[in-house]
């Protein structure tokens, strides 16, 4: 889908693009900015540094899409008949499939949005000057991939009865503070490091 496209039908009265998948592609975008500040450092854990930038980059696209689908496929299993037993049970299994599916892919966009805020940590010490603010948007946008990634968890919570996936919204909540905290001192020793 084109840039325009994406923002058009996410304004639209279109079930989706929605929030979700907007985090999927804010991270991609974190991803790709902290590619630009790494190519034009070149540090010397290079190769390092260019695997997991590309790899959360094109992960955030996919996971864009997967929000995608997941929320079309809940919605369907919600229009699921459901005037028989066997009906109602059959749709209560696709529901409940359907609601962790939608779960799951904030919580994945969370986990590599968080990943990415420690990433850059280690980045901004071996970036060059001219190249620190696409280091502090990088962060600024990991971080807004992962504000987003937790409403868009919370939202689909109460449709969630997988005890897996409950146990892994749990794990990706819990030090959500903490990290949170690290992107944004990131956030401003970058500015810090601009300035002086």
């Amino acid at each position: 889908m084109e840039l325009a496209d994406f923002s058009q039908k996410l304004g639209s009265n279109q079930p989706t693009p929605g929030g979700g998948a907007a985090a999927g592609y804010i991270l991609s975008l974190a991803a790709a900015a902290a590619q630009k500040a790494m190519v034009f450092s070149k540090p010397e854990n290079y190769n390092e540094f260019r695997g997991f930038l590309e790899m959360v980059r094109k992960d955030g696209l996919y996971l864009c899409d997967e929000d995608q689908r997941t929320f079309l496929e809940w919605q369907n299993a919600r229009k699921l008949p459901k005037d028989t037993d066997e009906q109602k049970a059959i749709r209560t299994a696709e529901v409940n499939r359907t609601a962790a599916e939608c779960a799951s892919v904030p919580v994945t966009i969370g986990t590599a949005a968080k990943a990415l805020i420690v990433t850059l940590k280690d980045l901004l010490p071996v970036c060059k000057k001219f190249l620190i603010s696409d280091i502090s948007c990088a962060a600024s946008f990991a971080l807004a991939a992962l504000q987003a990634a937790r409403v868009n968890v919370e939202i689909n919570l109460p449709y969630v009865k997988d005890e897996k996936m409950l146990e892994k919204i749990d794990g990706f909540l819990m030090n959500f503070d903490e990290i949170k905290e690290q992107a944004d001192k990131l956030i401003e020793d970058c500015r810090k490091a601009i300035t002086d």
